[in-house]
């Protein structure tokens, strides 16, 4: 599906590709830079994701009235656009990607869409369907991930969005995080996780809207992640044994952060990391 009228003037520079992703109100699009022939992935969010959204908290009395809730959708999106700029102050290390372009618009009638331009690179979900990971490569792919985790801990925030999408290649083949999912470390003891961005690789104490965000959310997503990577790329619906086939010290540590209960999961990713690069060690002298 082609996006029919360009939120930004911006785009008109940019020819785009089908839509290849439609979820929970982002669109994903491949585009290329006319001006540069440099290819880009253009990501459109909806605030809100679903008109159901505002009649909900309308309903509710949430809001006392449609410019007040416009004005809440508008402090969203300028959050989107700040969670951008801290990607970008992040992508000076190895460890993050990051965005090219952000801006925020407001829609017609109620709410704003933000548009995500970033350049076109290969994502660890695109590997898993073209290749098998080696152990070696496993271990460097979670060291990376700990690494560029710890670092953002370091900056003040935690990082919620792991997941092989948001996890891209560099022409080098480093491991990097490259998009929008930090939760200030401040706000974790009254923060709950929205609902939209509950995914398998978050950790089920998180889903419960009452719930506080736990603060090894983090370490979960590696540890999924790293379960995934030596299971071919899929996930069971229940993770209850450790991935085939993979060396029980390594099983150890992944099902460990895969913990269901965040008291039993390594505490950082900086203890997780640790324990990866020991088997690294041990691996490299065989």
């Amino acid at each position: 599906m082609l996006l029919q009228q360009p939120i930004s003037k911006l785009l008109a520079h940019y020819t785009l590709g089908e839509m290849f992703s439609n979820k929970n109100g982002v669109c994903c699009y491949p585009a290329t830079d006319n001006r540069t022939g440099i290819r880009y992935i253009v990501k459109i969010l909806k605030i809100p994701y679903s008109p159901t959204v505002t009649e909900a908290f309308l309903l509710s009395g949430a809001f006392a009235n449609v410019e007040d809730l416009n004005a809440y959708y508008k402090d969203l999106a300028k959050d989107l656009c700040r969670q951008a700029a801290i990607l970008n102050a992040l992508s000076q290390s190895e460890y993050f990607s990051h965005f090219t372009f952000c801006e925020s618009f407001p829609f017609e009638n109620i709410g704003y869409e933000v548009l995500l331009i970033a350049p076109f690179r290969n994502t660890l979900a695109a590997l898993f369907k073209k290749t098998k990971l080696s152990v070696k490569e496993i271990l460097e792919l979670g060291i990376a991930l700990c690494h560029g985790l710890s670092l953002c801990r370091e900056a003040g925030f935690l990082y919620t969005g792991l997941k092989p999408e948001n996890i891209y290649i560099s022409e080098t083949g480093q491991f990097t995080i490259g998009d929008v999912g930090f939760i200030p470390l401040s706000s974790l003891s009254y923060a709950a996780l929205p609902s939209q961005h509950h995914t398998i690789y978050t950790p089920v104490d998180c889903h419960d809207c009452f719930s506080q965000i736990s603060a090894n959310l983090d370490v979960y997503s590696v540890g999924i992640v790293l379960y995934q990577a030596f299971s071919g790329g899929k996930i069971p619906e229940k993770i209850i044994n450790s991935p085939a086939n993979v060396p029980k010290d390594i099983a150890e540590i992944i099902m460990t952060a895969c913990s269901p209960s965040q008291n039993t999961r390594w505490e950082t990713p900086e203890i997780l990391a640790s324990a990866l690069t020991d088997c690294l060690g041990r691996d490299e002298t065989h």
